[in-house]
């Protein structure tokens, strides 16, 4: 059941940017774009958990971890990846965020005493091998942006291993949901003031866009939130790899893109890494043979 769920976040979440492209290419500040998300998703949540009588009291302890979920694993992620958007092309951002499943799989082993398999290292193997060749041969890519997607990995990383670790997991899932957004909202709202992107004007249609792609959005974190207590963090972050790969397919069906060999060669590594992560969760391959035991 953990995986499916985060096989269905995946797959939502890899939909949602093609959603967000038409309002982008509109000429909306994809800063703007990504806080409207954020609020209806936020919106979303809150009315779910009033409306299945949810407790949205913290203690002092969750507050703070919320506000640090909320801002670094939502907000800050938001944030960056948006602006390596802006400087390097999307695969090449792809490619550096879909590095936190390792981070993940390697903190995890490092400070919670998971234990190093020989399936968690075929699947980080296999991964960098399809992100790579989902990026393509890209020359001349801003260092900028590099390091821009490259805090993503860390800050969703991070995402992950509270919503599995900390006290926060406790909490009931749609008001969980509703403070994630919330600070990460409030953070975003201050980088658009602070750039002045605010933007008055929508159109119906527009306004339209921005509620499917908050749903969508809110749709999939309901499942990924659900999934990674379910299968762990590590688990859960490399099945979440099937994400790129449906953002793909979104972009084929709806913008025509054209997929080089390289890129469908990237797309059989990562789902050969989604199979052998699930499998070897599932002991698919027998007894687990373990590099480190900590």
């Amino acid at each position: 059941m953990g995986i499916i769920c985060i096989l269905l976040a995946a797959v939502l979440f890899g939909a949602n940017p093609s959603v967000e492209a038409v309002i982008l290419r509109a000429g909306v500040p994809s800063n703007v774009v990504a806080f409207w998300v954020i609020a209806v998703s936020g919106l979303l949540a809150l009315i779910a958990g009033l409306l299945r009588k949810e407790s949205f009291r913290l203690t002092k302890v969750q507050l703070i971890a919320m506000i640090l979920a909320g801002v670094i694993g939502r907000g800050l992620t938001e944030i960056f990846l948006v602006m390596a958007y802006t400087m390097i092309p999307a695969g090449v951002a792809t490619m550096v965020h879909f590095f936190f499943p390792t981070i993940v799989c390697i903190v995890s082993v490092i400070f919670f005493r998971e234990k190093w398999t020989w399936y968690k290292l075929a699947a980080i193997i296999l991964s960098v091998l399809g992100l790579s060749g989902i990026a393509g041969g890209v020359s001349g890519v801003s260092i900028s942006g590099v390091i821009c997607a490259g805090i993503t990995s860390f800050t969703f990383a991070f995402y992950y291993l509270m919503t599995e670790r900390s006290c926060i997991r406790d909490l009931p899932p749609m008001a969980m949901l509703f403070y994630l957004h919330l600070f990460a909202g409030i953070a975003n709202a201050a980088v658009v003031t602070a750039r002045s992107e605010w933007v008055s004007g929508l159109d119906v249609t527009t306004w339209l866009i921005l509620f499917t792609s908050g749903t969508v959005c809110f749709a999939g974190f309901v499942f990924l939130n659900k999934g990674i207590p379910m299968i762990g963090a590590g688990v859960a972050a490399f099945i979440n790899m099937l994400e790129p790969i449906t953002s793909v397919l979104f972009s084929v069906l709806l913008f025509h893109q054209v997929l080089s060999s390289r890129t469908v060669l990237g797309c059989v590594f990562i789902v050969c890494a989604l199979f052998v992560s699930a499998a070897g969760e599932h002991r698919l391959f027998g007894k687990s043979e373990h590099l480190v035991e900590s």
